[in-house]
């Protein structure tokens, strides 16, 4: 979703979770779920509201209905 709704989108690993950076903005609190490093690093168990949150905050969310239909 976020390669096309938000492109030019960098992503920060850390510990527990991972920073989302998009035009100047930044989500801090985005899980990376229980095992996220462990499964490899491709995909993450994430609650929709972190979701929801992410796309209202970089102003995607009409995007992201499209890819996502429990927005």
């Amino acid at each position: 979703m976020l390669d096309e709704c938000a492109p030019g989108h960098k992503l920060k690993m850390m510990t527990h979770n991972m920073c989302i950076m998009y035009k100047g903005r930044t989500y801090f609190q985005f899980p990376l779920g229980g095992h996220g490093k462990a499964r490899g690093g491709k995909r993450y168990d994430v609650q929709i509201g972190h979701v929801r949150q992410l796309a209202n905050m970089f102003e995607i969310m009409k995007c992201a209905k499209l890819h996502i239909k429990q927005l």
